[in-house]
C-alpha cells in the first residue's frame, strides 16, 4: 500500500474527527466517506472499523438508525468483538425499540468489557425494559399487577388530597 494513500486516509479521518468535535456531523461523514473509499483498496480491516464506527456516531448523533445500524453491522463482520460498534447499534436498536436486539448487543459488549460504567448503566437499563415489557405482555403478570398498583394509586391519590389541603 502506497504511503500517500495511507496519509491521505489519515488525513480525511483526521479532519472527519475535528468536525464531529465540532457538532459538523455531515461534513464528518462526507470526510469519512472519503476515507472510506480509499481503505476499500486497503486491506487494514482495523482502520476500516475505526472509521465506521466513527461515521456511526455522527449518524447516531443525527438520528439517521437506519445508516448507523448497518455501519456498526458492517463493522461487526469485520471485528466482531468491536466494543463500540455493539454498543452504538445497541443505542440505535433501543431508540427504534428493538428491546430484544439492543439487549443482545449490550449483553455481548458488557460481557466484553464489564468494567465499562456506560455499558454497564445501558445494560441496566435495556435489561429492565426488557423484563417490563415481557412482563406488560404477559396477560397473568398484568393481574398481578393491577392490585398493587391500584393500591399504590390510591395511596398517592390520599396523600396528595392530605398534601393540597396543607397549602
Amino acid at each position: 500500500m502506497e504511503v500517500s494513500i495511507i496519509n491521505k486516509i489519515h488525513a480525511l479521518q483526521n479532519e472527519g474527527n475535528c468536525l464531529f468535535k465540532a457538532n459538523l456531523y455531515s461534513e464528518a461523514i462526507a470526510q469519512y466517506n472519503q476515507a472510506l473509499e480509499l481503505v476499500g483498496q486497503y486491506t487494514e480491516s482495523d482502520k476500516k472499523v475505526q472509521i465506521l464506527c466513527n461515521r456511526a456516531l455522527c449518524y447516531l448523533r443525527l438520528k439517521n438508525i437506519d445508516n448507523t445500524i448497518v455501519d456498526c453491522t458492517e463493522a461487526l463482520k469485520i471485528q466482531p468483538k468491536c466494543i463500540k460498534a455493539l454498543y452504538r447499534r445497541a443505542k440505535s436498536y433501543e431508540l427504534i425499540n428493538q428491546i430484544e436486539l439492543a439487549c443482545a448487543d449490550i449483553t455481548k459488549a458488557k460481557l466484553l468489557n464489564n468494567k465499562n460504567s456506560e455499558i454497564d448503566q445501558m445494560y441496566r437499563k435495556l435489561i429492565s425494559q426488557k423484563n417490563t415489557k415481557e412482563v406488560l405482555q404477559n396477560p397473568t403478570s398484568k393481574k398481578r399487577l393491577y392490585t398493587p398498583l391500584r393500591n399504590c394509586l390510591n395511596q398517592a391519590t390520599k396523600s396528595c388530597a392530605v398534601a393540597l389541603e396543607t397549602v
